[in-house]
């Protein structure tokens, strides 16, 4: 991936099996954290930061949405 790459990203609620989707676009690449993107709510078009792993397993969104410090897992693609 490199800057500017659009991504997909789908969050699945396991307890409601409700799905979410936002877009979300690479920003800047960085060694410690690979990717940071801009994440945007499809319903609301509000956007935080999100940084991706390396292996895209993973991305952890920034301390004011979701759960602080917690690993989000997503499909990412």
């Amino acid at each position: 991936m490199t800057i500017g790459t659009l991504l997909t990203i789908e969050k699945l609620n396991p307890e409601t099996e409700k799905r979410k989707t936002y877009r979300s676009k690479i920003i800047e690449k960085n060694e410690h954290y690979l990717f940071l993107s801009l994440l945007i709510d499809n319903e609301t078009n509000s956007y935080r930061l999100m940084k991706i792993s390396s292996n895209l397993l993973y991305v952890t969104v920034s301390r004011n949405s979701w759960k602080p410090g917690k690993r989000n897992y997503h499909k990412v693609g």
